[in-house]
């Protein structure tokens, strides 16, 4: 019998570049840690490698979240530091004078 959606399994037909993830190792982990972790992942009902890649996910993505938003700070300094050069030495109105207006005519 022929099949022809064989896939065949043997090392150097495997395009390890794209098939592979990098594995990370971590040496002397104290008991006490890995019991907790343990625990955790039977709570959350999956093994402790799923456990560890999901806390290094949240991790790595609060760090990502982290690194943008302090992209758009730094983004929004430098553009606010173009619009005080671009406006200095013109003359300002009070904002107050325009904010009270607009309450009293509520």
């Amino acid at each position: 019998m022929h099949q022809d959606n064989v896939m065949c399994y043997h090392t150097d037909s495997i395009d390890t570049e794209v098939t592979t993830m990098p594995d990370i190792l971590i040496r002397k982990v104290p008991s006490k840690i890995v019991t907790t972790l343990k625990a955790r992942a039977r709570k959350n009902k999956r093994s402790l490698q799923l456990e560890l890649l999901d806390l290094l996910e949240r991790e790595a993505k609060t760090e990502l979240e982290e690194q943008a938003k302090a992209q758009a700070e730094a983004e929004f300094w430098a553009w606010a530091a173009k619009m005080r050069a671009k406006l200095k030495g013109r003359p300002q109105s009070d904002s107050t004078l325009i904010i009270r207006k607009a309450r009293d005519s509520r």
